[in-house]
């Protein structure tokens, strides 16, 4: 399959639950930190796309790049395998899995909770 890979902007910011989440918390993620973004390929045979996680393993100016994770993934739709490292911008991450992160940052990001 070609891959003409594209993060999608996400609309909104949530937690695995559903609860919303301010998009403050984007500004202290940081490498070990776990997120979920849309990744498309759109190539011209077909258009496809996969909601996937990430462990985040470098950021640098609002970049981030991370390593794809096969939390709750049955095959490659996409043209992207588990363990390959891409890059996307905080827009793009949909995603943060609170309970999922480094004790040392969970608390943290709790604190960005929408109620």
């Amino acid at each position: 399959m070609p891959r003409v890979l594209f993060p999608q902007e996400a609309r909104y910011l949530h937690d695995w639950n559903g609860q919303p989440i301010s998009k403050y918390a984007l500004d202290i993620l940081q490498p070990g930190c776990i997120v979920r973004c849309v990744i498309a390929n759109e190539s011209s045979k077909s258009s496809s796309w996969e909601a996937l996680y990430f462990e985040i393993i470098k950021c640098k100016d609002g970049t981030f790049w991370g390593k794809t994770l096969d939390t709750y993934r049955f095959q490659d739709a996409i043209g992207l395998p588990t363990d390959k490292i891409t890059t996307f911008q905080k827009n793009h991450i949909m995603e943060i899995p609170i309970s999922w992160q480094p004790p040392y940052i969970r608390k943290h990001l709790s604190r960005y909770l929408v109620k």
